[in-house]
């Protein structure tokens, strides 16, 4: 009796660890989103983005304005948004349970078009992600320039 006892105090003890993701797994899959979002901004897939993005996500864009998700939309789709390269840097990467995770960094996209169309843009940025019953989503995101002579 005291062995069986042992035994599922053991197993009881071990269940949690064994449902819980580790941050390296996470930060995969994260680092794996990440790439999906840098693909669907740089080919205006919104199909894809509507996947990756909450409906409730809000932007603080580097122009200094808030958006929602679907005003990052409409830009895209009008073409305001375009860029032909984004790469990005992760220099800080955290969880916080097992369905939230921050990044922190610093990213350089190039505009496809408009007056800055060709020219590096570098940005300093943090996203957070929350899963969902489909997968990880992005819910808020903030960038700032930080080269003054290239901000559009």
């Amino acid at each position: 009796m005291k062995k069986a006892l042992l035994y599922l105090v053991v197993f009881a003890s071990l269940v949690p660890l064994s449902l819980a993701q580790s941050d390296s797994t996470i930060r995969q899959q994260i680092d794996a989103a990440e790439a999906a979002v840098a693909k669907a901004v740089t080919t205006k897939d919104t199909a894809a983005l509507e996947k990756l993005w909450s409906p409730k996500m809000l932007v603080n864009s580097p122009a200094n304005n808030i958006l929602t998700r679907d005003q990052v939309m409409v830009a895209i789709s009008k073409d305001q948004l375009h860029y032909s390269k984004y790469d990005n840097t992760v220099e800080a990467f955290s969880t916080y349970g097992d369905d939230l995770a921050v990044l922190m960094g610093h990213e350089t996209v190039v505009r496809a078009d408009g007056a800055y169309s060709g020219k590096i843009l570098y940005r300093r940025y943090t996203d957070i992600w929350q899963r969902s019953a489909n997968g990880w989503m992005q819910i808020a995101r903030q960038a700032t320039y930080t080269r003054e002579d290239l901000h559009p």
